[in-house]
């Protein structure tokens, strides 16, 4: 699965501790590593992306390491389709 990684904004705060977990909540999974696909990192952050499918304009979080989430703008080739959690507070934390 490829996705964009774009910035998060504070006006959609999280309710949660953070958005790292607030994936593994919703996810009902623990963080362990990046989920890039060719990266061997522990997750640090959760991270906002969007699928690079152009019918699907949601934003959605998922478990990133600090540099790839620092790659704001560019494709990201996931490793093995990992659950993608909302990141509308208002269906998930709010």
């Amino acid at each position: 699965m490829k996705v964009r990684n774009i910035n998060g904004i504070n006006s959609n705060a999280c309710y949660c501790k953070n958005w790292l977990t607030h994936w593994e909540t919703f996810s009902c999974e623990k963080s362990s590593k990046c989920v890039e696909k060719t990266c061997t990192q522990d997750a640090s952050v959760g991270a906002h992306v969007q699928k690079q499918d152009l019918n699907d304009g949601k934003w959605y979080i998922v478990p990133l390491c600090d540099h790839h989430n620092n790659q704001r703008g560019n494709e990201l080739e996931l490793y093995r389709l990992p659950k993608l959690v909302s990141a509308n507070v208002s269906v998930t934390c709010g």
